[in-house]
């Protein structure tokens, strides 16, 4: 699929045209007055976009994916976690859970082990 014109766009039209369920796009270093006057068209995408987006730096290294971080500062147990479950699987890797507790939050009141359960039984 070629198209011309607005980059955010024509990728929205093309998700709901084709049905796509993700989308990976590469995420460019823009800095100074051209992020100023175009703003971020990677952090759009993952505002608008009605389905998954995966984004990859220019600037990361290619190589195999063995663990996927999972930052998360609300620990529900939704569909998507369900998504990434079978998204790790697909690539054999593992899902590390990286949780930020609110300040006023008493981190002793969280069950880990009930969390444990529950994210097994998913």
């Amino acid at each position: 699929i070629v198209k011309h014109g607005e980059f955010l766009r024509n990728i929205l039209e093309t998700i709901d045209e084709q049905k796509v369920d993700l989308v990976v796009a590469g995420k460019s270093t823009s800095t100074g007055l051209t992020r100023f006057f175009y703003g971020s068209e990677s952090a759009e995408l993952l505002e608008k976009s009605p389905c998954a987006v995966l984004m990859h730096p220019t600037m990361s290294k290619k190589r195999q994916i063995h663990k996927i971080s999972l930052a998360s500062v609300t620990l529900e147990l939704d569909s998507f976690f369900a998504d990434l479950v079978d998204f790790a699987k697909l690539l054999d890797a593992e899902i590390e859970v990286f949780h930020i507790h609110d300040p006023a939050t008493d981190v002793g009141a969280f069950d880990t082990s009930g969390f444990i359960k529950r994210l097994k039984q998913k």
